[in-house]
């Protein structure tokens, strides 16, 4: 049961980036909006998210629930000093 929820947490993990960058991406294609400077530094955590999701696939190490929120919380720390580098002090 715990292994079950661990993988719905990883699959959540993988696609809800994955279906906000896809939208991003057809919004800029498909609905020819050119992204503004924030939406572009935007899109790196949610990369970041992608791989370390995909990685929680396949390393075993990454299936470990404390890595996987150290992971997690490292993500926020990325975040956030984006955000601070960005916005207007």
């Amino acid at each position: 049961m715990i292994r079950d929820r661990f993988r719905a947490a990883r699959l959540l993990a993988l696609l809800i980036p994955l279906a906000l960058l896809g939208g991003a991406l057809a919004f800029q294609y498909i609905g020819k909006l050119y992204p503004c400077e924030m939406c572009w530094w935007q899109r790196y955590p949610h990369i970041a998210a992608l791989v370390l999701a995909a990685l929680a696939f396949v390393v075993p190490l990454l299936q470990h629930e404390m890595v996987v929120l150290e992971l997690l919380e490292r993500k926020q720390q990325l975040i956030r000093a984006l955000m601070q580098m960005h916005l207007p002090q």
